[in-house]
């Protein structure tokens, strides 16, 4: 049977038929209320860890970031309080209430930015109280849309070609719901552990153990009928009308979830709220007024807005009048929008003749210019507030030098030499070691392909699959000895750089005899060192010496006694006498070579003094005073 959200086509060859598997059909992740997971593959789950940022997404070019935030002082809850996407060195954060910062600069919807050089680029609408990221790749593929309700909901839809390639609290998208909780380590855990392992590292937070359910009438007993009464709703008209085409049931458990959790009605709506867009966008039409059924829900537009359950995601603006939803086409975004025939501006309606342009929170008048270099274009405002830009203008290039693209810098430098290598010679390394060589393209889009020469470079072989900057030879040995020649091709430019790789024979494999502590007894100490490992007997040398200030001090004993007991050698040196004065050293290392020189034991013993027993100090009892009598 051929697994679901995929396509497939037929290629008959003479005696054969083959079946070949396109990418996937996107795929969307939901979080949403205290905080609920759907994953890519539709596995849930209620990780509740709080104060802390998680990775919710994680690909090969992007990372999805989710804070939780605890209610309150109640650690046994959180909700998703802010999202942050990360993206070729520009991290965007989604806030509370609309908040937008771009490389923790505030910006204000629409906002639009472009990778020079490349056809990445990435725009941020505001529809509604929605805000919606949109990530583009070079190929125009759209890779990520992200939506984010600026309170406690983010849905992410991506691109088919992440298909086997998620990690994070959404799940490793593969059509396999079981496998949906595998931690950063790469192991399928229990849910804490598999939530608390996807923590952003460097951030201070203390690991919770998991909360007891929020309705359970043990740990909290007054919560249940205040989430009965809000959420029981979902169970009557006109939510009833849906019954049949959405679950209410999964419905019913997050929205008393999350009612149970915060002691109060109003935190129904989040999930009260997803199961009216859910079944709106199921073709349900009864459903407009749901929230004149939920009195504790209530939205009020500003003036000259109008309330729509089932708004859009694209709604029309000066800017643009009529765009393109694209995948949101269809979906349902519930918010206070422009009515018909009136255009958004800045956070007012107005109709076509009172249009203006918009950039970064400000409204421009027709006719004025400004660079957007966000962008890397030259803008001004037309008639209807239609915003016209052109790409800024940059020096070309020579003809023998390729452009170099910084940071930040929407002009390139123009470059010669962009090939460089991080170290031109390795030298005495060891056989049968791992060893990386690597080079760097300053340029973009450079392809690569590793050559070897063990003549002095009269004659060169590709080596088959080295088609990265990084090359890596595994279990080196002699014949691997020569020159490396990294080949880069851009921009129909060929440049070459050379790195020369020269081994010696392995020296020995190190191992432990392990850490001892001892307690001299009138200044003396046994000594030992053991190991279990059969390299290690009678014919292997081994030493003791003092460690004086981190390094090896004079020489303790060269003849230690050996035994060995049921496959663990150990050699000792018994008596032996320690030394007296305050400034001595106290610690000793047993250092081995085993007979056949292949193996390199060490070991450290700590000599500690006896601690001294405490005085007992008697108790003094107290003399009661004599009562005073009376008069």
């Amino acid at each position: 049977m051929m697994k679901k959200n995929h396509l497939y086509f037929m290629l008959i060859v003479p005696n054969y038929i083959l079946t070949i598997q396109s990418p996937s059909e996107p795929a969307t992740c939901l979080v949403t209320g205290d905080p609920h997971y759907k994953s890519f593959d539709g596995h849930r789950h209620d990780f509740q860890g709080g104060n802390c940022r998680f990775t919710v997404i994680k690909t090969e070019d992007f990372e999805v970031i989710g804070t939780n935030k605890h209610r309150g002082d109640n650690k046994n809850v959180a909700w998703n309080d802010a999202v942050e996407i990360i993206i070729n060195k520009v991290k965007v954060y989604l806030g509370p209430e609309g908040e937008l910062t771009v490389n923790g600069k505030k910006k204000t919807p629409p906002y639009a930015k472009i990778w020079p050089g490349t056809a990445e680029e990435m725009t941020i609408k505001r529809a509604g109280e929605s805000i919606i990221v949109k990530l583009k790749l070079n190929d125009g593929l759209e890779a990520l849309d992200l939506i984010w309700d600026g309170n406690s909901t983010v849905s992410s839809t991506i691109h088919g070609m992440y298909y086997q390639g998620t990690t994070g609290l959404c799940g490793s998208w593969d059509d396999n719901a079981e496998n949906d909780q595998i931690s950063s380590a790469g192991e399928e855990n229990d849910l804490n552990e598999f939530g608390w392992s996807w923590k952003i590292d460097g951030d201070v937070c203390e690991e919770e153990p998991q909360p007891p359910h929020p309705c359970d009438d043990t740990f909290f007993p007054t919560a249940k009928p205040i989430a009965d009464q809000a959420c029981d709703i979902l169970m009557a008209a006109p939510f009833s009308d849906c019954h049949g085409v959405v679950d209410v049931e999964t419905a019913l458990y997050n929205c008393k979830y999350d009612t149970c959790s915060c002691y109060d009605n109003s935190c129904a709506c989040h999930a009260v709220k997803e199961y009216v867009k859910e079944c709106q966008e199921k073709g349900v039409a009864t459903l407009g007024a749901w929230r004149d059924k939920a009195p504790y829900c209530t939205l009020t537009c500003p003036e000259g807005f109008s309330y729509d359950s089932c708004g859009s995601f694209c709604p029309a603006t000066c800017g643009d009048k009529d765009p393109d939803c694209g995948k949101q086409e269809g979906q349902c975004n519930e918010g206070c929008f422009c009515p018909k025939g009136m255009f958004l501006v800045g956070d007012e309606c107005v109709d076509e003749s009172g249009c203006q342009c918009e950039h970064d929170g400000e409204v421009k008048e027709i006719g004025s210019s400004w660079d957007d270099e966000d962008i890397c274009k030259d803008c001004v405002c037309r008639d209807g507030g239609i915003v016209v830009c052109e790409k800024m203008k940059c020096k070309t290039c020579p003809a023998q030098e390729l452009p170099v693209y910084e940071d930040g810098e929407c002009c390139p430098k123009c470059v010669e030499d962009w090939l460089s290598t991080e170290q031109e010679s390795y030298e005495d390394i060891e056989r049968l070691s791992n060893l990386t060589i690597s080079c760097t393209a300053a340029v973009q889009k450079a392809k690569v392909q590793w050559l070897f020469s063990n003549d002095d470079g009269e004659n060169w072989e590709e080596i088959e699959g080295a088609n990265e900057f990084e090359y890596t030879i595994n279990k080196i040995t002699e014949g691997n000895d020569g020159i490396y020649k990294c080949k880069a091709r851009a921009s129909f430019k060929t440049q070459e750089e050379v790195t020369s790789v020269k081994t010696v024979e392995a020296g020995p494999e190190k191992v432990s005899f392990g850490e001892y502590e001892v307690t001299p007894k009138r200044n003396r100490a046994n000594l030992v060192c053991k190991i279990k490992d059969s390299a290690f007997d009678a014919d292997a040398e081994v030493k003791f010496y003092w460690i004086k200030n981190g390094k090896q001090g004079d020489l303790i004993s060269d003849k230690p006694k050996f035994a060995n007991s049921k496959g663990e050698a150990t050699y000792s040196v018994a008596k032996f006498k320690t030394k007296r004065n305050k400034n001595a050293p106290s610690e000793i290392a047993c250092i081995g070579v085993s007979a056949d020189g292949k193996k390199l034991a060490e070991g450290k013993i700590t000599l500690v003094k006896k601690k001294k027993k405490e005085k007992k100090v008697k108790k003094v009892k107290k003399v009661k005073k004599p009562k005073k009598n009376k008069d």
